[in-house]
């Protein structure tokens, strides 16, 4: 197996979870599940950022919260992982309608 494999399928992986927890929240929120097409999208594209970005949030009880971005050179490949997350999640998501 290759790395554009292995990139391939994390890729894949991360928008089919994505379109997943989108979908159990809008079970869950029923305003949600009225809410605009745009609106929809905008949330579902600012969660594959994070995801492509890998801008990790941590809690300890003892240490506190703290959040850990990545640098600048990791957040600008984030960037094109990002588009391609979001062309993933849209096809994902059109397929099971």
């Amino acid at each position: 197996m290759t790395q554009d494999t292995n990139i391939l399928g994390a890729q894949i992986t991360a928008s089919a979870v994505i379109v997943w927890t989108f979908r159990v929240l809008e079970g869950r929120f029923p305003k949600l599940a009225q809410a605009n097409p745009w609106a929809k999208r905008t949330i579902t594209f600012l969660l594959a950022g994070l995801a492509a970005a890998g801008i990790h949030a941590n809690y300890n009880v003892v240490s506190g919260g703290a959040i850990y971005l990545p640098p600048l050179a990791v957040v600008l490949h984030g960037g094109w992982d990002w588009l391609r997350s979001v062309a993933v999640q849209e096809w994902i998501h059109r397929s099971t309608k």
